[in-house]
């Protein structure tokens, strides 16, 4: 009984995995130069102010070593992500690398993208292993602009699957 288990294993095929960059894309290209900032830190980031913001003590390991490696978005923040208790969502803050102060902004089931020199976040709905079960409706990719304390809506972006170009 134990080999016929081991061969019917062995025997069932495995379904690829996918991945969002290879099977999704926007409809529309990603205007990260329409929103640019013309300041730009160099230096040392400022401490994380872990009194900025009530849920900053929670999390200061994670913000000091994120803030630590200095601005990665919009001139003098940093975004820092870390995972949020589900192999599927991310946590999102923001760091000025001017002041220390921490701005939480929201929890991501997707992918993030961002620059240096602008002020917008990307998020990308995150693309489900074959074998679980399809989420319906369309894939939008949500698009978000930096005002110096949170993130505004800016627009809502359908995406469509490259093999059905």
């Amino acid at each position: 009984m134990l080999r016929s288990v081991a061969l019917l294993i062995l025997l069932v095929p495995t379904l690829p995995r996918t991945s969002g960059a290879q099977d999704w894309q926007p409809v529309k290209e990603l205007p990260f130069a329409q929103y640019t900032v013309t300041d730009s830190f160099a230096g040392i980031p400022a401490s994380v102010d872990l009194r900025s913001h009530p849920w900053a003590p929670v999390y200061r390991t994670v913000l000091r070593e994120g803030a630590w490696r200095g601005p990665n978005f919009a001139g003098h923040y940093t975004i820092v992500t870390w995972n949020c208790g589900s192999t599927d969502c991310a946590t999102v803050a923001v760091v000025d690398a001017v002041t220390g102060h921490v701005y939480f902004t929201f929890d991501v089931e997707s992918d993030i993208h961002f620059r240096r020199t602008s002020r917008l976040l990307v998020v990308d709905p995150r693309i489900k292993y074959a074998t679980e079960a399809a989420v319906p409706g369309p894939r939008i990719q949500a698009w978000y602009l930096w005002n110096g304390h949170a993130f505004a809506p800016l627009d809502s972006v359908p995406m469509r699957d490259r093999a059905t170009r």
